[in-house]
C-alpha cells in the first residue's frame, strides 16, 4: 500500500509550465499545487535525468507573475489517458511527476501561499453555499 507523505492537501489547478531538465526545456501542465509542491503531467517522451533536480517556470492562474523555482522530482509514474473530442480518441501515455519545491524566492513563496489560501477559502465558501438552510419553526 502506498503511503501519502504530503504534509498539505493540494488544490487542483490547470496551468502550463516550462521545466528545465539537464538544460533542456520541456512543456508540461500543473494539475495540482500546494505551498511545498506540485504535480506535473506531460506526454511521454524519452527522458533521462542525470539529477532529480529541475528548474521550473510557471504562472499561477489569474496572476501576472512568473514564478521561478527549483524542485526535486519525488516520484514519476506513467498512466494512460484518452484524448480527442470528449476523450473518445485513442489513449496516450502520460508521464506524471510529483515535484517538491526546494528553492523559491520569498516573494514567489508568499504569492503561492496567498493564492492557495484564497482558493481554499473560495472552495469552502462554495460548499457552505450549497448546504440547504433548514428553517426552525
Amino acid at each position: 500500500m502506498a503511503t501519502n507523505r504530503r504534509e498539505q492537501k493540494r488544490i487542483p489547478v490547470c496551468t502550463f509550465l516550462t521545466e528545465y531538465v539537464d538544460e533542456r526545456a520541456r512543456r508540461g501542465m500543473i494539475t495540482d499545487i500546494s505551498e511545498h509542491g506540485l504535480r506535473v503531467q506531460r506526454p511521454l517522451c524519452p527522458t533521462h535525468r542525470r539529477s532529480r533536480m529541475v528548474q521550473l517556470e510557471f504562472e499561477l492562474p489569474g496572476t501576472n507573475d512568473v514564478i521561478w523555482a527549483r524542485g526535486e522530482a519525488c516520484f514519476d509514474e506513467l498512466s494512460e489517458a484518452p484524448f480527442g473530442p470528449a476523450a473518445g480518441g485513442p489513449a496516450a501515455t502520460i508521464h506524471s511527476s510529483g515535484v517538491r519545491l526546494v528553492t523559491l524566492a520569498d516573494r514567489h513563496r508568499r504569492l503561492m501561499r496567498e493564492y492557495i489560501t484564497e482558493r481554499r477559502r473560495r472552495y469552502v465558501a462554495e460548499i457552505i453555499a450549497r448546504i440547504p438552510r433548514q428553517r426552525v419553526h
